[in-house]
């Protein structure tokens, strides 16, 4: 026991009213073990923990909180409740909605809250307008990438299906930006990626890398006169089956 515990909150009175007090909110004696000991909280302000054999709270500990006056002797109990020990299984730190949310979270119908410090957006420098003239200035807009989140969004549509580890890109000879349907995006993106154009491709209407691919190139090996030749693998071939009737 720490010397610097009051005298007092420390003795076998405060005690009691500690093992009282948990008694009444435990309801059950067989929910409450030994004392395990004080803790300093303020000068004339204390904790006591008991041990706690509650189901669901393996490793917490129940606490009552005793203070007395600076010129008295007389305790008033603060409060009684269970907290975590140092062995208590306890939920993870609470994370905002805002700040865990993932992309695969955001539904057709969902709008997501306006962030005034994303650190993938800058300030475009073009001055502020209203709402109704923006059909006027087709470019405008109040904020733009920011050289973090032009690099964030290259790492990440580098890692999926867009990139070039996509399973289209297994079959391909050849690369997106040798396709007459590719079209660079504008800036320094374009740099990497642009959006293909072909409606037989399963990326039309999609952004892709450079390097990305699929069988619908526009410079295909595939011989003219073929509308196109499958890679999958044949399992069943129904002209090789006999049939007595």
């Amino acid at each position: 026991m720490k010397k610097s515990i009051d005298v007092v909150l420390n003795g076998k009175k405060a005690r009691d009213l500690a093992k009282k007090e948990v008694l009444e909110a435990a309801q059950d004696k067989n929910k409450v073990g030994k004392h395990l000991g004080v803790l300093k909280i303020d000068s004339r302000i204390a904790s006591h923990r008991f041990e706690a054999f509650i189901t669901g709270y393996e490793g917490w500990e129940w606490e009552v909180i005793i203070a007395r006056p600076s010129v008295s002797k007389e305790l008033t109990v603060y409060s009684t409740t269970l907290v975590a020990g140092k062995k208590a299984i306890v939920p993870p730190l609470w994370v905002p909605w805002a700040e865990r949310i993932l992309p695969s979270d955001v539904q057709t119908w969902d709008a997501l809250a306006y962030q005034s410090n994303d650190s993938k957006l800058v300030h475009s420098g073009l001055p502020h307008t209203d709402i109704n003239n923006i059909e006027k200035l087709a470019l405008w807009r109040e904020r733009i990438l920011s050289p973090y989140g032009k690099t964030e969004t290259t790492k990440r549509w580098m890692k999926n299906r867009v990139g070039p580890r996509s399973k289209t890109k297994k079959i391909a000879k050849d690369i997106c930006i040798n396709c007459g349907y590719f079209v660079p995006l504008s800036g320094c993106l374009g740099q990497g990626f642009g959006a293909c154009t072909n409606a037989f491709s399963p990326n039309d209407g999609n952004v892709v890398s450079i390097n990305n691919g699929c069988g619908s190139h526009s410079e295909t090996s595939v011989p003219q006169g073929a509308k196109y030749i499958s890679k999958s693998k044949l399992f069943f071939q129904d002209n090789d089956v006999k049939m007595n009737l």
